[in-house]
Parts: C-alpha cells; structure tokens; sequence
C-alpha cells in the first residue's frame, strides 16, 4: 500500500505527513461515501450481519459502530473518527451520520479554499485557533439566541421532537410526548417487555446513573438484575484492592451468612482488583455457592448534579463514605467482631456507625442503563423531608430570579425541577417488546435516542432540523465582522479569516442539506417536478438541473423562513424541530473530524517491531 511504502522501505514505524493524509482521506471518504445512503429521512436501512443474527437499521451510529477495517492503520483512523462521533451519541443520541456527511462537506470546502485560507496566516496554530473561535461563537449564538425554550408539559411539542428523532415512529413519539404531559422531568428507563408489546409504566424509585462493572452480574436479558432488600454502601472515592480485601470482601461474607446481599457504588476501582483480585473472587464465590453475594456498581462523579450523591444517600437512608470515615470503619471492623460489628451498624443506635448500610426495597440494576432504587417509607423520614423542601425552594428562587424566556437560564430550572422530580421519585420504565429480535433491538435504540434528545430539548431549548441554526449564526457573525468597516477591503487578515471560514461552515451546511433533499438515489427533488416519470432519456439530464435548481430555492427558502422542507408534505413545516444541543454537538463532532483530516502531521505507530512487514490488508486471527 502506498501509505505504507516509506515505512517498508526505511523499515521504521513512520508514516510520513503526505501518506498518512492519503490514509486518512481514504478512510473518511470510505466511511461518509457509505454512512450518507442512511442520510435523512429518504435514506435508507443498512442489514447488519452477525452470523446468524440479522439487523436492519437506520441508526446511523449502530451503523457506524458496526464497519471494521481490516487494515491496522485503516483502523487507527477509523478509531479517531470513533470518539467524536462517540461523544455525540451518547449525549444526545442523535446526528452521527450528519456529523460524518457535514464534515465531508467541511473538508471539500477547505480543499477549494486552501490556498485563500494559507495567504491569511503564517502559522498553523492561527489557522486553528481561529476555526476553535469560530466554532464556540457559532455555539454561543446557537444556544443564546436561536435556541427557543420549550415547555416540559407540552405534549405536542414533545411529539414532533420525538416524531424527527425516531424517523416518524408514531408509538414511541406518542408514549414519550405522554410521560412528558404527566410529568415534566421523568426519568425513563429501559427494560425488556414480558410481551411482544411494548408500553410505558410509572414506577416509583430514585434513578441514579451507575453501571454494573461486569456483566457476570446480571440475570436478565437487558443486561441488568434486581436485587430485594440489599444491604447499600455508598463510596464518593476509589476503591483500593486493601480496602476491598480486608473489609469488603470479609463483610460481605457476613452478611451472605444473614442471606443478605451487598452493593456496592463507587467512582472508580482500582484497574488490578478488577482484573485480579475481585475475578478470582467471584469465580470463587460463584463456585462455591452459585451465585454472586457482593455486586460492584460503578458513576461517574464528573457526570453527577451537585446534590444528586447526597440525595441518593438520603432516600436510602445513609451517609456518603469519604476516605477519611473508611479509616475508621476499617479500623473499627477489623478490632473486633466482623458479626457484631454488621448487628451493631444496622440495630444499635447509640453506635458510632449506625445506618452505615443504605436499605431500599429493591434495586434495579444494569450494565448500560443505570440503576432505579424503590424505597418503602420514606415519606415519614425528617431528613428526606427537609432535603425535598430546600429543593422546592430552590426551584422556586430560581424561577424568581430569572426570565424564563431566556434560554441561558432554562437549564437552571430545567436542573433544579430534575433534583425536585428525582428527590419525589416519579420515573417510568418503557418496556419493550416486538415480535422478532431484530425489530426489538431498532426498537430499543430507537427510544433510547429519542430519551436523550427529548431531555437534551427540555435543557437547551430546541431549533428548526437540517443545522439552519448554525447557516443563521454564522451568517450573523459574518455581518458582525463586516460591519467594523466601511469598506470589507478594509478588514484585517484574521478577519477575512474569520469570515472563509463561516463560509465554509454555511456552504457545508447547504451541502448537506441538498443531499437530505435529493436522498442517496438523487430522486427526492425529482419526484416533485411535474410529470418527471414520463421524462424520456434524453431529457434526463435537463430534469437533474431543474431538481438541482429546486433543491437551492428551497435551502434558500429554508434560511429566510427559518422552517425545514418536509418531504412528504411538500411544504415547509415548524414541527421539523430537534434539540439545540443537538445543533451544537453535530458541529464539534464533524469540527474534530475536520482536523483530523487537516491535521498534517505524521504518523508514528506503535503496534509492531520495525523489522515487522506492514503489507497485509487484513489480520487473520487464530
């Protein structure tokens, strides 16, 4: 291969600059040239092969998720596409396959502009710093004044969020629009269905996002298990493999003797119990009692709200361990009696570490989907009380404080009603079920984008479909720029910067949407155009320029009506909206993709011997 020509011939684990862009071109055009046939809502499914099992979807990051290269150095690239366009799904389920076509486009743009754009700086760094700047200021006007808030209650709002994300599935629209309209901050979880039906159920608990660390936990399809009446420890710390040999484990010995379970939450644990220590227990523990007694769950404290631990500990009625009060729970274990210190915590009040277990009637558990604590009396508790009553007052000294109106504050209120709703314990679970495997695993993925996106609207606030948000925004900052002057001549080399590229940005975004338009087999503006079906051959090439010509009055239509062409309406419709965060997402994500292809640099691979031969074009396992 050619990119690997150098590195063969030298015998070093050198990619240099100009083959190492040729791999990464090679790579991006193979992933957007096949991604984009999924793109809108003329896009087609893609079947997904995996022995026996079969799956068709239009998920464009279950799509992207399932290609493989090959190649190790295709790989490595492919791997750099995947953080990004990563980050994007898991925040608001939506925009993968835009982010990949969007960038595509950026990059064609900069290829045509490159020699423009290198006569207004003389260092690289300008030339990023500037596109880093002109990305944040498109966000900033994105999310400050496009972004209209919405109404959690407004089930028809909600509806057409819904309707856009999950490709005009009607049930879930409706089912999630429903949640909404009886509850402003739900907290929906997923869960396999008993049926072949699926359907919503309110349910009460305490949602808390934490994973089980290992699948050798679950019991269930989904991946998840539920446990009665566990004995809950709550740590806001690592957990050292000293503190789980020498406390954990013996505790918990204990309490399978009582026929009591323990779980237990931490932030992190450390990489060698996990991999040593803790395997070597279960195996053992499953050996010799066939079963798991102690289950390991995992958050992440960077992703947590700022009461959200010390809620959870109050509806379960304990305290956070810190690793200063661990030295002392250690040391008070160890001096005595493992039995009488467990009898001690959990009857004697008087004892110094009384309620040290957190209780609950049941835990929900899972590997990917967080876990849903039920609780019985907590209502007659003082300290929950007192905690739910400062979280209604913050929520009403917020909504006092601020306008409404503006978006920059919606997330403010959007936050303290979750702390509110969480802390009341009103969540649902959407159980799914289908009459095939295939159609319950679209299912599934299908609600679980439309969840993330329906709470990332109520946060951001919502904008009209096919990235107009951002055209306007960098259209508006464009005016911005020229104003300073009487005469553009005038403006400086970082401004003419500045301005190529927002219209490289504004130029991409027309891109793509005339590629939503024409759909990957180029008919969907032909089939607007009058008697196009009784076109003879030699006018095909004549009906392609009219379809072209349509699809750019209907972009520039779009732009000035601030409302997206519906296909199958034909008309331009304000219900065709998605989440603001969604806008802003898609532009970072197809942003890192940009420079990764302008990157220029070289590549230095450490993942064989120098001596090795680079000329595979694919492994062959054993």
């Amino acid at each position: 291969m050619n990119f690997m020509e150098y590195s063969n011939e030298k015998h070093i684990n050198i990619i240099p600059k100009d083959a190492f862009e040729e791999l990464t071109k090679e790579v991006f055009s193979t992933v957007s040239e096949n991604i984009s046939k999924s793109l809108g809502p003329l896009g087609s499914s893609a079947t997904i092969l995996d022995g026996a099992l079969t799956e068709a979807t239009k998920d464009g990051y279950a799509i992207f998720q399932s290609y493989r290269f090959h190649n190790r150095y295709k790989k490595m690239v492919y791997n750099l596409m995947k953080a990004p366009c990563t980050r994007l799904n898991n925040t608001v389920g939506d925009g993968t396959t835009t982010a990949i076509v969007f960038a595509s486009n950026l990059y064609k743009h900069y290829m045509k502009m490159k020699g423009s754009l290198e006569t207004l700086y003389r260092l690289p760094r300008t030339f990023v710093h500037t596109w880093d700047r002109m990305i944040g200021e498109i966000n900033g006007v994105v999310k400050t004044e496009h972004a209209k808030p919405i109404d959690p209650s407004d089930d028809e709002t909600i509806y057409h969020i819904c309707y856009v994300t999950s490709n005009g599935n009607d049930e879930i629209s409706r089912n999630i629009a429903n949640v909404y309209k009886e509850n402003s901050s739900p907290v929906i979880k997923q869960k396999d269905s008993p049926t072949n039906k699926s359907y919503v159920v309110p349910v009460g608990g305490f949602d808390f996002d934490a994973n089980l660390i290992d699948e050798g936990y679950v019991k269930n399809e989904d991946l998840s298990v539920e446990e009665k009446d566990p004995c809950i420890l709550i740590f806001d710390h690592k957990i050292e493999s000293e503190t789980c040999e020498q406390f954990l484990i013996p505790l918990n010995e204990v309490l399978r003797a009582q026929n009591k379970k323990l779980v237990v939450f931490a932030p992190f644990y450390d990489a060698y119990l996990c991999n040593t220590t803790l395997k070597q227990y279960m195996n053992h523990e499953y050996q010799k009692y066939r079963s798991l007694n102690m289950v390991l769950c995992q958050y992440s404290s960077g992703k947590l709200a700022k009461h959200q631990l010390t809620d959870l500990a109050v509806v379960l009625r304990t305290s956070v361990i810190n690793q200063e009060s661990i030295k002392d729970i250690r040391l008070a274990f160890e001096s005595g009696s493992h039995d009488q210190f467990v009898e001690d915590v959990m009857e004697n009040e008087e004892h110094k570490f009384y309620r040290l277990f957190g209780t609950a009637a049941s835990v929900l558990l899972s590997c990917t989907n967080g876990t849903l604590f039920k609780v019985k009396g907590i209502e007659e508790d003082t300290r929950y009380q007192d905690v739910l009553r400062a979280a209604k007052k913050e929520l009403e000294d917020i909504k006092a404080q601020v306008d409404y109106e503006k978006q920059s504050y919606a997330s403010k209120i959007y936050d303290a009603n979750l702390r509110v709703s969480q802390l009341q314990m009103n969540n649902y679970i959407y159980y799914i079920g289908a009459n095939s495997s295939l159609q319950k695993k679209i299912t599934w993925d299908s609600v679980e984008d439309v969840i993330k996106c329906v709470r990332s609207a109520i946060k951001y606030g919502v904008v009209p479909g096919c990235q107009l948000s951002i055209y306007n925004a960098a259209y508006e900052i464009s005016q911005k720029i020229v104003s300073i002057v009487d005469d553009p001549k005038q403006l400086g080399k970082t401004d003419k910067l500045r301005i190529l590229i927002l219209d490289m940005i504004q130029n991409a975004v027309c891109d793509t949407y005339a590629q939503v338009l024409h759909g990957p087999e180029g008919m969907g503006i032909v089939k607007t155009i009058d008697l196009w079906e009784y076109v003879k051959p030699e006018g095909v090439d004549e009906l392609r320029e009219k379809a072209i010509s349509r699809a750019k009055e209907i972009i520039a239509s779009s732009i000035e009506k601030n409302m997206v062409f519906d296909l199958e309406s034909l008309e331009y419709d304000e219900k065709i909206i998605t989440s603001a965060e969604t806008d802003m997402m898609v532009l970072n994500a197809a942003s890192d993709l940009v420079k990764i292809l302008i990157s220029g640099n070289q590549c230095i691979f450490l993942d064989a011997d120098v001596n090795e031969s680079h000329n595979e074009t694919k492994e062959i396992y054993a």
